[in-house]
């Protein structure tokens, strides 16, 4: 578990709607978002969106290609940085792999 909490890595979730992360070393262009309002009513903001770029790394740890995440949610409770598969796909971005591996195409 202490290795997911690094912040460098980013665990991909194919339910997240957005990326999200705990940390703002490396965030730029901070923001805050727009009021998002509940099916009841109630008012729900995240603290600020940010900008994080960074490089895509294979499985070693090898640097690959630089790589930029727009509109972060910082979260300082979140437990791990989350990356959305699904706004990746939205993008065109083909994702494969298995259960030992993620490969963004």
């Amino acid at each position: 578990m202490d290795l997911l909490q690094h912040r460098d890595i980013w665990v991909g979730e194919i339910g997240a709607f957005l990326h999200c992360t705990n940390d703002m070393v490396g965030a730029h262009d901070a923001h805050k978002p727009p009021l998002v309002t509940k099916k009841h009513g109630t008012a729900a903001t995240a603290s600020k969106l940010v900008v994080i770029c960074g490089q895509w790394c294979d499985q070693y740890g090898d640097e690959l290609v630089p790589a930029c995440l727009t509109n972060v949610q910082y979260n300082p409770k979140s437990n791990f940085n989350l990356s959305s598969k699904g706004l990746f796909m939205q993008w065109c971005v083909r994702i494969s792999g298995d259960d030992t591996c993620c490969i963004i195409h």
